[in-house]
């Protein structure tokens, strides 16, 4: 083996008890141990053993045992790299230990020793529940166990149904970790030993959880189930101690950095009749595990030193001062497991490092100095009086979001794919994976940034691994979704939730348009929650309190495609039934009003659906009860090949239910809530066959030995309390408090991996993790491991003189920091002042502007028009130009850009019904009460509107009395200023309106709330509130007010004779000011004095200024958006415009109303003194002029 150095030989120990030197003419056995810190170092070593060792048979597969699966497709792979193309690689049987034990105990003992149904833990808390419907037949007498377990009311069945299969989940997992590591605790209380354990412990909860809890319920589990694995591999050592029939060709067990002690031992036994040579992942070139010790006796003797460190300090760490720190803090898993390879009397051949790890070169980055001073133990490595910000290794990404760690990442991988295209191996997508220890919560993220996975367009490519079940696909989603609605508040929101699975909508005929529709339905109807009256009741509402609930709401809906058409805008009328007032809900018509029936029938078949969550049934009858509902409510599309796919898997997963209980020989009746908990579970955990390597980059969750090597490596999600992880127990485990070497935890386990990890990356190590707070923007703490490499990089950066600077008050950024933004378009990106600064989104690049304030690039520019924006080519109406006015954020996607962005405020309904003694933000309550109830009466009612109640409006109860009461002063008001002007002989119309501005542009619309008599007298007429608890102050009104306002007024004004006379009417709380609508009046007066010639002059100037206001509109997708009406006003008034659009701790800000305005006015500054400042000034001031009547032009 000229590629290694011998580090111990059999020979040079013979003499030593254990270790027999091997002998020519005798099959050749014992141990041969190959270390290498680099796992692709260790591939052409297996490579050549395998070809200068056949089997004896040439048919025979050649068995290596491999610590992952992933790592089963990894060295495959890596084998047929070595081979070349002229190479062949076939016959090789990768296993898994527990693979390869269970088919030893098959040959040898007859009998398998893993796949055991009884023992398997998914059947063995079964039997588990079904002895703590009774825990006093198995003998269990625990106190605890009776107050937990004890009955409860039926309305808290589930509940505590939930909680007995919780404690049965428990236990099973706990005896299952007994059956591979604590196995002769088992036997002793098969034999009644219920003391065996605990007898040198003090505490008397611990002596009871064993006498009276796992002792006796296990002795009862195994009375009647046979050998359990531990029994069955410790029958198996001896089998294999004695076997003469082992085959002669060497067993490899490659990249296993830890075994039970029971499965090493197999290995050892198997040793005494042929090769196996462990192939091991080392990260130390020196004998660390031995701390210095290469004689068979001082490695015995670390090895009962470790044992007493393991009983001591067990999950805690070991502190060695003569060993690198991150060795000591991260690799005790590995340590453990070296040393165990010499337990005892092993037959260990040689002992043997690769030389490649006794190479002495120069570290060159930053990512070398840190794994060569672990690879050579030496710490000083890790000084450099050079550290440069341009060495992109390793570095630490401080991020605020999960979307930024991935948007930072994607940019670190275009950056690094773009530096190797000058070097003779260019980085490939392949070369590149991203892991997390909680890679669920990134998966749904990841094709926000990076693309769609199946996108062949994609680049870099990706594949995602280790994602939930409920990920893979929708129909798992959709699923979910109906499976949680027992014992919900059955929220509008859920409902809609429901019809938006494409597998529930074919199921009630809903397509894309009915969907939408009963979207808007739902809201216009006011359906919150609950079902019905019965079902709020059980939730907590009043006894009879069905108003916003869902039937309540079907039933407006229905009326309302019963009794006719009404638009939104007209006062409901109000029917009289049986059950209370009903109000029709308004605008359900055309063929989308099938829906309404599909939807009755959704409501029908979730409200039996609801029954179900009351009952229990043994898993057989829960498993056909899931394939009725599933055959009811779910269909799916023939012609998906992958929805037949994903139904095939989830029918195999309810029929678990039948078959784990089945397979465990128990029946036990599972609450519906059980029965929700094990889906959910089974949904949450990732598929056992899901693939690993798929090419491109791979994306994947950190799993224990399965840390192969790439040339990048980004880890997301180091933040403290999410890794290490840590083992809750809930007290029952007594492994928390019995410790052996060789026992495994998951905070070992992550932070060996995390060394791994480290280890792994060949070119770039990427560190990720949220360490500013997206609210508030305070620094959060990362992973214990991380912090304990930075601070460790820091202290050895910190003895360059250089670094500290005692005229610098600012502590020093250390060079591997890169402290993100918050978002992404932030200036410094684009600037190239920092090498650890830059992006790779074009598009953010306009985004961004420029740090010193420059003029924004329009949010579409001209440019680009053809292809992004919809110019507009027919005229806007009255209507559309009002809404760019009111809203010009939302006008300038809907209509020029003709996009639909979600927003959250718009599309999500309300979960509550009004409950606060005032009416909600989005309600029109005082105008639709104006103007349907009390300018036709001519007075001001006593008592709310029926309608008001009927349309689920008005708050229930006193909160409603209060609202109407503070509602009907407001009105009072308003009717105080109106009546004198409102005579009875004036009659509403609508007035269409159609204005010739220039040839070309004709202004056309409808005028709604217009009055008139036969004498020429006409009313204009506009109200707002605040809320119901105030008319508008005249200061107040700003341009959303002002401008439409002055449009209709201008448009009507310019559609009615010369000889109408027009009056505008705005109800308001009067000021000294002069109001606009004050000047319009004013306007009136000198237009009805003056001659026909002036008359046509003031009509002329009218025109002239309503085409200036149309063309703004009309311009506004192709220019920067220079207006928002709250903030243009207020930089035309001369009051703080940055303030009035980023918002304060008293007040909201402009850019926060909708999504559209995000996006709109995302990276634009309002400051006083900017270009962006000034822009919005000059065009509110144009503006102002524009609707300032009274002004000479």
């Amino acid at each position: 083996m000229p590629a290694y150095t011998v580090v111990m030989t059999a020979a040079d120990s013979a003499h030593l008890e254990g270790f027999e030197p091997y002998q020519p003419g005798k099959t050749p056995s014992g141990m041969v141990v190959l270390r290498a810190s680099r796992l692709e170092a260790l591939v052409p070593q297996l490579f050549d053993l395998m070809g200068q060792l056949p089997p004896d048979d040439i048919l025979a597969p050649h068995t290596v045992i491999a610590a992952h699966a992933g790592m089963r497709q990894w060295l495959l792979a890596a084998l047929a790299r070595h081979a070349g193309p002229g190479g062949i690689i076939a016959n090789i049987d990768v296993q898994l230990t527990s693979t390869w034990v269970d088919s030893e105990a098959k040959r040898l003992l007859g009998r398998p020793a893993i796949q055991l149904p009884r023992y398997q833990p998914d059947h063995l808390r079964w039997r588990i529940l079904d002895v703590l419907e009774d825990p006093k037949r198995a003998g269990m007498q625990d106190a605890r166990l009776s107050r937990y377990l004890a009955p409860v009311p039926e309305d808290q069945a589930g509940e505590l149904a939930v909680r007995r299969f919780q404690l049965a989940d428990r236990l099973a997992r706990i005896y299952s970790q007994y059956m591979v590591y604590r196995p002769h605790w088992l036997k002793a209380w098969q034999q009644g030993q219920f003391s065996s354990v605990t007898k040198h412990m003090q505490s008397s909860t611990w002596h009871s959880t064993e006498a009276e809890l796992l002792g006796p319920l296990w002795q009862y589990l195994h009375r009647d189930a046979g050998a359990h694995r531990g029994e069955i591999i410790s029958d198996l050592i001896q089998a294999l101690a004695t076997d003469t029939r082992a085959p002669t060709h060497p067993l490899h067990v490659f990249g296993v950095s830890h075994l039970p002690p029971n499965e090493l031992a197999a290995l050892k036994a198997a040793a005494l009749h042929r090769i196996v040579v462990f192939h091991v992942p080392d990260p130390c070139r020196e004998y660390w595990a031995g701390l210095g010790k290469t004689s068979v006796p001082a490695l015995h003797g670390a090895l009962s030193q470790a044992q007493e460190e393991a009983q001591v300090a067990g999950q805690d760490d070991v502190w060695h001062t003569d060993m690198h720190p991150l060795l000591t803090r991260w690799g005790r898993l590995g340590r453990d497991y070296l040393l165990q390879l010499v337990e005892h009397n092993d037959r260990i051949l040689v002992d043997i490092r690769h030389n490649l790890d006794d190479e002495a070169k120069a570290p060159q980055d930053r990512l070398a100095r840190v794994q060569e001073s672990i690879r050579q133990d030496q710490i000083d490595l890790l000084e450099c009086k050079a550290d440069l910000v341009e060495d992109a290794s390793l570095r630490i990404h401080v991020c605020h979001t999960r979307v930024r760690e991935l948007e930072a990442v994607r940019d670190a991988i275009l950056d690094a794919i773009d530096r190797s295209k000058a070097t003779a191996q260019p980085l490939q997508p392949s070369d590149i994976a991203v892991v997390a220890p909680n890679i669920g919560a990134y998966t749904a993220l990841i094709p926000g940034v990076f693309g769609g996975e199946a996108d062949r367009h994609v680049w870099p490519p990706y594949a995602i691994s280790d994602s939930s079940t409920r990920a893979a696909h929708p129909l798992f989603a959709a699923f979910a979704a109906w499976l949680a609605m027992p014992g919900s508040r059955y929220t509008a929101n859920q409902i809609i939730n429901l019809i938006e699975q494409p597998a529930i909508a074919r199921a009630y005929r809903l397509d894309t348009a009915s969907a939408a529709a009963i979207n808007t339905w739902l809201t216009t109807a006011r359906a919150t929650w609950g079902m019905d009256a019965t079902q709020r009741h059980d939730s907590g509402a009043p006894e009879g309190s069905t108003q916003n609930s869902l039937h309540w709401a079907t039933d407006r809906l229905l009326a309302g495609f019963i009794y006719g058409n009404r638009t939104a805008s007209e006062t409901p009328a109000v029917y009289t039934l049986p059950q209370g007032a009903l109000a029709p809900a308004a605008d359900i018509h055309g063929p989308e009003a099938d829906a309404l029936g599909s939807l009755h029938a959704l409501l029908t078949d979730l409200r039996a659906f609801e029954r179900l969550a009351s009952n229990s049934f043994n898993g057989e009858v829960w498993a056909d009860t899931f394939e009725t509902w599933l055959a009811k409510s779910f269909r799916i599309d023939l012609n998906d090949a992958e929805e037949k796919k994903a139904l095939s898997q989830l029918r195999t997963l309810i029929q678990s239910l039948a078959n784990e209980s089945r397979a465990a020989d128990a029946a036990p009746r599972l609450h519906f809530d059980v029965v929700r908990t094990v889906l959910n579970a089974a949904l949450d955990a990732s598929p056992s066959k899901g693939k690993f390597l798929r090419g491109g980059i791979t994306f994947a969750g950190m799993v224990p030995q399965r840390a192969v090597p790439f040339r990048f490596i980004a880890v997301l999600g180091l933040n403290e309390g999410e890794f290490p992880r840590r083992t809750r127990d809930a007290g029952l485990d007594l492994m928390s408090q019995v410790h052996a070497l060789g026992d495994r935890d998951l905070r070992s386990d992550d932070r060996w991996l995390f060394l791994e990890t480290l280890m792994s990356a060949r070119d770039q190590l990427h560190l990720s993790y949220l360490g500013r707070s997206a609210s508030k923007g305070e620094p959060l703490n990362p992973a214990t491991p991380l912090a304990e490499l930075d601070t460790l990089l820091t202290q050895y950066w910190q003895k360059n003189a250089s670094v500290a600077d005692p005229k610098k008050k600012a502590k020093p950024v250390p060079p591997w920091h890169v402290l993100h933004a918050l978002q992404p378009f932030a200036p410094q990106y684009f600037t190239q002042h920092d090498p650890r600064m830059f992006s790779y989104n074009e598009t953010l690049a306009g985004i961004a502007g420029t740090p010193e304030g420059s003029a924004l690039p329009p949010f579409a520019a001209a440019s680009y028009a053809a292809d992004s924006v919809v110019t507009v080519r027919e005229p806007l109406t009255l209507q559309q130009v009002l809404a760019y006015y009111k809203d010009p954020a939302k006008f300038v996607f809907r209509v020029p850009l003709k996009a639909t962005v979600g927003d959250a405020a718009d599309e999500t309904l309300s979960e509550h019904e009004p409950l606060d003694a005032m009416f909600e933000s989005r309600d029109t309550v005082g105008r639709d009460v104006l103007f349907g109830d009390i300018i036709p009466a001519r007075n001001v009612p006593e008592l709310p509107p029926a309608w008001l109640g009927a349309s689920g409006v008005l708050p229930v109860g006193d909160a409603g009395t209060n609202a109407w009461a503070q509602l009907r002063r407001v009105l009072s008001d308003a009717w105080a200023q109106l009546a004198p002007v409102l005579t009875a002989e004036m009659k509403p119309v609508d007035i269409p309106v159609s204005v010739a501005l220039r040839s070309e542009t004709t202004l056309e619309g409808v005028i709604r709330h217009v009055w008139c008599d036969d004498a020429g007298q006409w009313r204009l007429i506009r109200y707002r509130d605040e809320q119901g608890a105030a008319l508008l102050k005249t200061e107040s009104f700003d341009f959303k007010v002002k401008v439409p306002l002055f449009m209709e007024w201008a448009a009507l004004r310019l559609s009615l004779p010369d000889e109408a006379q027009l009056l505008c009417v705005f109800p308001h709380i009067e000021s000294d000011s002069v109001s606009i609508v004050d000047q319009l009046n004013a306007w009136q007066s000198n237009f009805s004095a003056a001659d026909a010639s002036i008359r046509e002059g003031m009509k002329a100037d009218l025109r002239r200024r309503l085409l200036q206001l149309v063309q703004w509109a009309e311009s506004a997708a192709l220019t920067p958006l220079v207006y928002f009406p709250k903030t243009s006003h207020a930089a035309m008034s001369g009051r703080n415009a940055s303030d009035a659009w980023m918002g304060s701790n008293f007040h909201l800000g402009e850019v926060l109303y909708s999504t559209q305005a995000r996006l709109l006015g995302r990276g634009q500054d309002f400051s006083a003194g900017t270009a962006a400042f000034e822009a919005m000034k000059q065009r509110a001031q144009a503006m102002q002029d524009l609707i300032d009547v009274g002004r000479a032009e």
